[in-house]
């Protein structure tokens, strides 16, 4: 015997299984479970992928990171000395602006 306040959702869960087993009279409510922690397992499977991408990306992007960082101590262009750290950021650059330095 099901308490008074319960009744309502055995009902509802009477009528739920009672469905279940007319579209899957062999399992009836349990397939749809199994179905569902199936879903679930394969979703973790991909999430975990996912973040092993994620984590690898980072890690690719840390190391580019550093290699940009580390330019400034590099020689680019040993023949033009601009006295600058980087050719691109001094303003009287010739070998770079079109106007100060024609293409013949």
């Amino acid at each position: 015997m099901v308490e008074e306040r319960n009744r309502e959702d055995a009902a509802k869960a009477l009528v739920y299984e009672a469905k279940a087993r007319l579209r899957d009279p062999v399992y009836g409510s349990a397939g749809t479970i199994f179905q569902l922690q199936k879903m679930v397992q394969e979703l973790i499977v991909q999430l975990e992928s996912t973040n092993a991408q994620v984590l690898e990306l980072q890690q690719q992007k840390d190391q580019l990171l550093g290699t940009l960082l580390n330019v400034d101590h590099l020689d680019l262009h040993p023949l033009v000395d601009h006295g600058c750290s980087f050719p691109l950021d001094c303003e009287d650059c010739t070998a770079y602006d079109p106007a100060k330095f024609p293409v013949v």
